[in-house]
């Protein structure tokens, strides 16, 4: 009898235990869920900042991050880069941009959006190196599109070091002078 007791009393103890992990773990996801279901219907379809709370876009993110395999993570995460985006947080809205493009499998246009947040952002605030992989992202991907294109002409400005608008404006008045005076004089 004590035998026995002890063979049945393992298995409900490590059932118990199970149980309880994943009630733990559901419980958290759960709580995550609740913080961003007030707001979750102002996301789409049309994207209104103001009407959100301030931090929704980190709430998005946190549970995008925390939670990279759950169904809502790819959209939280989407929308999250988009809120940083309009709030004009450039190096973060980059930040966050890369990493969506590193963990989720969106949508091209999602993906296409996602590229050009980071590679312009970065460029913005001096982080070239990042901009130019993700500029030459772009042309890999989306090459034969008008953001393709212009990507191609960034990643020839970076390489060159011609990295703010007066070097890359006397560059074009150079090349378009070149090009008038070879017209000119055949």
């Amino acid at each position: 009898q004590v035998n026995g007791v002890q063979t049945c009393a393992l298995p409900i103890c490590v059932f118990g235990l199970v149980l309880f992990l994943v009630w733990g773990c559901v419980s958290k996801v759960d709580k995550e869920l609740q913080k961003i279901e007030p707001f979750e219907s102002k996301l789409t379809p049309k994207l209104v900042v103001d009407s959100l709370p301030k931090n929704a876009d980190s709430l998005l993110f946190a549970f995008a991050q925390a939670n990279p395999k759950h169904p809502k993570s790819e959209n939280y995460c989407y929308y999250a880069v988009l809120i940083q985006e309009r709030k004009n947080h450039g190096v973060k809205a980059a930040q966050w941009a890369e990493y969506y493009l590193q963990t989720f499998n969106g949508s091209k246009e999602r993906k296409m959006e996602s590229a050009v947040v980071a590679s312009h952002y970065y460029e913005q605030n001096g982080v070239y190196d990042k901009a130019l992989e993700y500029y030459k992202y772009l042309v890999k991907h989306f090459g034969e599109t008008p953001i393709g294109k212009q990507a191609q002409t960034m990643v020839f400005f970076i390489e060159k070091g011609m990295v703010t608008p007066e070097q890359q404006l006397e560059y074009i008045q150079k090349m378009n002078d070149s090009a008038a005076n070879s017209t000119a004089n055949p």
